[in-house]
């Protein structure tokens, strides 16, 4: 099934169930996997659960594309501030190299 994210493209691949396993998952679960057609912020795809219950097909697919913009953003703001913390510990690195390089010398 085709549904879209936030302006994406996207497919729902399939649907499984997860039992619930205290105390990291208190109750049992539907997940769902959505593929990206394009991947959006370098994600290609991603999972979204929803409460184990008896859906009416129409309540079902409403709860999975709002779970799926819910998600999506958040994984966009993740990956945002990740690429922020990488670029920061890149200049960091490169600042840290810099000093070290003078200190080989020390060593000969």
């Amino acid at each position: 099934m085709e549904i879209t994210v936030l302006g994406h493209k996207a497919k729902i691949d399939h649907i499984f169930t997860r039992a619930a396993c205290p105390p990291w998952q208190k109750e049992d679960q539907i997940c769902v996997w959505i593929d990206l057609v394009e991947s959006v912020e370098g994600l290609s795809g991603y999972s979204i659960t929803l409460p184990a219950k008896k859906y009416e097909r129409d309540e079902f697919i409403k709860r999975i594309e709002k779970e799926a913009v819910d998600q999506l953003e958040r994984s966009i703001a993740e990956q945002k501030a990740n690429h922020a913390d990488m670029q920061e510990r890149k200049k960091r690195q490169e600042e840290l190299d810099k000093m070290v390089a003078g200190l080989e010398g020390y060593l000969e």
